[in-house]
């Protein structure tokens, strides 16, 4: 991974975290985050097989949404699925 994608990763993430806290915070909610670069179908059938989630929320580029809407489709809990452009 070079650095340049990293640094973009850890930007991601960290307004992912700020955003999960702003929920905890004000909402009360139980919000976990994940993120991944890589094999994301192996990474959300490990994370949605963990604990009890009322929902998924999954972002993905534009160009992987047909893939994702498909992948996601057989999930047995709640999706929330963004595209980005």
């Amino acid at each position: 991974m070079s650095g340049e994608t990293a640094r973009e990763e850890m930007k991601s993430a960290d307004s992912l975290e700020d955003k999960a806290q702003l929920l905890r915070t004000t909402t009360g909610l139980r919000v976990e985050t994940a993120t991944t670069a890589r094999e994301p179908e192996a990474f959300i059938e490990r994370i949605s097989g963990h604990g009890q989630s009322n929902l998924l929320v999954v972002a993905t580029r534009e160009q992987a949404l047909y893939g994702a809407e498909k992948f996601l489709r057989h999930r047995n809990v709640p999706v929330l699925l963004v595209a980005n452009q």
